[in-house]
């Protein structure tokens, strides 16, 4: 099992943990929603989006495990939430 330990500075964002070998910044949706506005449809597209103060939104959809990313510039972002977590 490999260990997340990294941290680094996303652009716009601030600090957040990755692993170097992989593709993704993994973002805490309680973190995310201190900083943006963020809501969630659970009826009309199953998503997070996450408002911008520019106007601008990142919508985060399930994958086929339930693990919610956005695709960002051709940068997978995932996020998941602690019920998730407990859930596993």
């Amino acid at each position: 099992m490999n260990t997340l330990d990294k941290i680094r500075d996303l652009l716009g964002y601030g600090i957040v943990w990755f692993y170097e070998d992989g593709i993704a910044y993994i973002l805490s949706l309680n973190n995310v929603k201190r900083k943006y506005c963020v809501t969630y449809d659970s009826t009309a597209c199953d998503c997070f989006e996450v408002h911008k103060a520019d106007v601008t939104k990142h919508v985060f959809k399930p994958s086929k495990k339930r693990l919610f990313y956005s695709s960002v510039n051709n940068v997978i972002v995932l996020v998941t939430t602690v019920e998730d977590k407990i859930n596993k």
